[in-house]
């Protein structure tokens, strides 16, 4: 009995040791790209060895995490043949799962035949999830190739026919893989639709230019030009493994005008499959901001409060004394108007009613450097402050005003009493004096007059 132990126990550890060579050897002996699953004959697994099924099977499942990253590294995300790839790798995954929770059971016990066909049916798994994989990292370069030649300028935006995503990636290295938030006034625009040669389906694109939402005018909407023409791809429906990506429509240029009333366009994008082709009709569209340039500085009115802004020495006279005077000191608050100089030094942006829309600080807030509107005496007043312009042409402004006052000189109080034949004369200095204002521009009497304008065309409708 001893001996007939022994030799059992031999042969069972023989199993299991021939089982890892196995594993070993196909490892070594696969192509770079991948490890091959072998088959359950190549590692001699079946119901008497469920070790050995076990680690087959985890063997499996990190080649399907394996799958699974390679798959992760790519960018193409739009392919039917991306969902494919992951949805092999989730069988292979769910097989090898189901696989491993029934090696050894009662149910499976002598199951040959059966250990056999789920690690063959696995392998296929395998096979198919990997062809998959490769399919989709072959066009993975395809793509990376294609941008480099047309796709790698500032002013060109391509587009993937069937979902209307950019084409390009910034993971392939791509500074203007993505769609720009901004264009320039003036300036052209070109988009390319691309996609698989085999692709098939009625394409469509138009643009439409908008005036700014955050003006009191009501949004306008221009058709700069009807829709292009439809354009089919030839091909056949599934297409080779080996297919290409290629310009599926001539190219639609968007020539940005130099209207500044105009402050974003859309892309309208329509894609429409063909009749045997299950998926969804597509329509997007994707708006641009226009990008009007920036201004650094304004010139304007500024109203300002001054608190404590007028100083004066005065000589009151008494009454019954002979002609007595008492020296006195008055201030008072004054509004006295000043030109102002408004410096933004983020810029603020052009053709812009407010800062919101959506909102930057550089529209926003500012400093403001003013002097007496008197041109007589203009540094009788001295303005710094900071500005806050919400809206174009009108500022809300808070800061310190320089302002010259007279002052008792010295030998004297403000109380002493003068005689007749006494007489002086005050000093004159600048004190520091809190003032809170607003500034007016011509950019807001032009906004007035505009909004005028839209109410009589209106009203004449």
């Amino acid at each position: 009995m001893k001996t007939k132990a022994f030799i059992h126990g031999k042969s069972a550890l023989w199993r299991r040791f021939s089982c890892v060579v196995a594993f070993i050897a196909l490892g070594l002996s696969s192509a770079p790209a991948h490890a091959q699953v072998p088959t359950c004959a190549e590692t001699q697994c079946n119901a008497q060895n469920p070790a050995c099924i076990k680690e087959w099977v985890e063997f499996a499942l990190e080649k399907a995490k394996e799958l699974q990253k390679e798959l992760d590294d790519t960018h193409v995300q739009f392919n039917a043949a991306t969902t494919r790839a992951r949805e092999a790798i989730a069988v292979l995954e769910r097989d090898a799962r189901t696989l491993a929770a029934t090696a050894g059971s009662s149910t499976a016990s002598g199951s040959t035949a059966s250990y056999e066909n789920d690690c063959n049916d696995i392998a296929q798994d395998t096979d198919s999830a990997e062809k998959s994989v490769n399919w989709v990292e072959g066009w993975d370069q395809d793509i990376a190739k294609v941008c480099r030649a047309s796709c790698a300028s500032q002013d060109v935006f391509c587009i993937e026919a069937t979902t209307g995503e950019p084409f390009c990636r910034n993971e392939h290295g791509f500074p203007y893989a993505e769609l720009p938030r901004s264009v320039r006034m003036k300036t052209t625009l070109v988009v390319r639709v691309m996609g698989l040669d085999n692709t098939e389906g009625t394409i469509g694109i138009s643009t439409n230019f908008f005036k700014s939402p955050d003006t009191p005018l009501p949004r306008k909407v221009t058709d700069s030009s009807a829709r292009a023409a439809s354009s089919r791809a030839p091909g056949s429906k599934d297409g080779p493994p080996n297919s290409r990506f290629i310009q599926l429509k001539d190219d639609h240029p968007i020539e940005v005008l130099g209207d500044d009333t105009l402050q974003s366009f859309a892309i309208v994008f329509q894609w429409k499959p063909a009749r045997e082709d299950r998926r969804r009709p597509l329509q997007k569209s994707i708006e641009i901001a226009i990008d009007h340039g920036k201004y650094y500085y304004e010139v304007g009115l500024l109203v300002p409060f001054i608190v404590n802004g007028a100083r004066t020495v005065t000589l009151t006279p008494l009454s019954a004394t002979g002609g007595e005077r008492r020296i006195s000191v008055v201030e008072d608050s004054v509004v006295r108007p000043a030109l102002a100089l408004s410096l933004f030094p983020w810029g603020r942006r052009q053709a812009r009613v407010s800062a919101w829309g959506p909102f930057r600080c550089g529209d926003l807030f500012g400093v403001q450097l003013g002097v007496d509107l008197d041109l007589g005496d203009p540094f009788n007043r001295i303005y710094v402050g900071g500005v806050l312009e919400p809206v174009a042409g009108l500022s809300v402004n808070l800061g310190l005003a320089m302002v010259k006052g007279q002052f008792v000189p010295s030998g004297y109080a403000a109380g002493t009493v003068l005689s007749v034949e006494d007489t002086f004369t005050p000093d004159t200095r600048y004190m520091p004096r809190l003032y809170l204002g607003a500034t007016v521009t011509t950019d807001v009497l032009t906004t007035i007059k505009g909004a005028a304008a839209e109410v009589r065309t209106s009203a004449g409708r």
